[in-house]
């Protein structure tokens, strides 16, 4: 494997890792929204406090998305296959 192709490789898993993290914050904002819906709490306090975990973990954050994303995957997976 030569530099550039190791640079795109690298390019590629950014992108990826970009893309991941902005359905993380969206998907934690909707979780967010909706358990303040369920407490009765204010949508900011909740999405604050989210968006505070996501910024101060920001790894633990993109793990977690990754988890949740490669489990979804592999039971549609598992589902489709008959």
């Amino acid at each position: 494997m030569d530099t550039h192709e190791v640079t795109g490789t690298v390019r590629e898993i950014e992108g990826k890792a970009e893309k991941s993290y902005g359905q993380l914050k969206s998907k934690a904002r909707e979780t967010a929204d909706e358990l303040a819906g369920i407490a009765d709490e204010p949508i900011d306090s909740s999405w604050d406090n989210a968006m505070a975990f996501v910024q101060e973990n920001p790894g633990t954050a993109l793990g977690i998305g990754f988890l949740v994303g490669a489990g979804v995957s592999a039971l549609l997976t598992y589902l489709i296959q008959d």
